[in-house]
């Protein structure tokens, strides 16, 4: 499974990929800021990457190599997260000082089958 924390405790377990509003469509990445319990269990507090929509993402070109450009500036408002919502964490790449790189933490196994 995988761990889960707020970014004032641990950075690199609130940075999350998820789908907004639970509608899987375009991973979103996001710093998770608050955790808190709802009627349903546990839910999460996140600010999201601003979208970069001056230019195309250069990463789409590439579909094995699971990347995206964003803005690295995050939202103002406070969005909240289901954890079934949440894909994955992601890790980030400071590419420019208005610029992050996404890149997603999937763990990607190939199964190979030999004949002898």
């Amino acid at each position: 499974g995988s761990i889960y924390a707020r970014e004032s405790t641990h950075m690199g377990n609130s940075l999350i990929l998820y789908y907004p509003d639970g509608i899987m469509h375009t991973q979103t990445p996001g710093t998770i800021k608050y955790i808190f319990r709802t009627e349903h269990g546990v839910g999460f507090a996140v600010r999201h990457h601003l979208l970069l929509l001056s230019y195309p993402d250069p990463f789409c070109h590439y579909p094995h190599f699971p990347a995206q450009l964003h803005l690295s500036a995050l939202t103002d408002h406070l969005e909240v997260v289901m954890p079934e919502w949440v894909v994955l964490h992601f890790a980030w790449w400071n590419f420019s000082p208005q610029h992050i790189i996404a890149v997603s933490l999937c763990r990607v196994r190939i199964s190979l089958s030999l004949t002898f």
